[in-house]
């Protein structure tokens, strides 16, 4: 191999390297027009209304399935962690999508830990994307969340959204997936020794635990997608207790929450 030869292969590589580098990207947004707005950094799950647009999907990147975004109607939905590449009316966009943070919030207690206010019909509804449900009617046999918007008859979905506001808020968005079941986490006259211990007549925590076990699992094998954040409780119980010694109440309830604590 001559001089000559070798000097414009190596001239090759280098550009080869600086077109794929971090430096490369900015260059290549100058010189095809690329587009830099909110949309361009999402994390997974995330969905953009794009209603009065021409939209145009050019490359969907690799995903898993479909792409890393997808186009359902006039909404744009990042499906999986990579970059794709479009354009909003004749415009570039290169989107990035990365994962999205996970907070799980078990919501126990009495019926009034589910949808019983009575006349409390809430409006608020959540961000598209952003909130699910695990349980869907199924108890210990769901085996995915799904989507969670609401309105609903007591504070499901204003709590799911508060808390998605006040994540966004501070510049770090988490999404909230809420495990409840009517009969598994919320049971109509249920005392805390019932919450307690499992009994002939009672399930106890049981199934409230399987139920938690079940959604962290879903998500520990979806990883690549999902990043658990946080996790925890949220409690609505007292009526059935109104007699019951303070300290011994404190100690049901500590028994109760250290098996949901051991369960993740």
């Amino acid at each position: 191999m001559n001089r000559k030869t070798l000097i414009t292969l190596s001239g090759i590589c280098f550009l080869v390297f600086v077109w794929l580098s971090p430096i490369g990207e900015v260059i290549q947004e100058k010189l095809l027009g690329f587009e830099t707005t909110e949309i361009d950094n999402l994390c997974v799950d995330d969905q953009v209304d794009m209603k009065g647009k021409i939209v145009n999907i050019i490359d969907s990147g690799e995903g898993s399935g479909s792409g890393v975004v997808t186009l359902l109607g006039d909404t744009l939905i990042a499906a999986d962690v990579g970059s794709a590449l479009i354009s909003v009316d004749g415009k570039l966009h290169k989107i990035k999508v990365g994962k999205a943070k996970i907070n799980i919030i078990v919501v126990m207690g009495q019926s009034n830990a589910g949808n019983h206010f009575k006349n409390s019909t809430s409006d608020v509804t959540c961000p598209p994307g952003t909130a699910y449900w695990w349980g869907d009617n199924k108890g210990t046999s769901a085996t995915e969340p799904v989507p969670y918007t609401g309105p609903s008859q007591g504070f499901h979905s204003p709590l799911l959204a508060e808390l998605y506001a006040q994540s966004e808020a501070s510049g770090d968005p988490v999404k909230n997936v809420m495990v409840w079941e009517e009969g598994i986490t919320s049971k109509n006259g249920e005392s805390i020794s019932e919450w307690a211990e499992s009994a002939a007549d009672t399930s106890g925590t049981d199934d409230a635990v399987t139920m938690l076990e079940n959604c962290l699992a879903y998500y520990q094998a979806n990883s690549d997608k999902y990043e658990i954040v946080s996790s925890g409780i949220y409690w609505l119980q007292g009526e059935s207790d109104e007699d019951t010694d303070p300290a011994l109440y404190i100690e049901r309830f500590m028994a109760m929450w250290d098996r949901l604590k051991d369960a993740g």
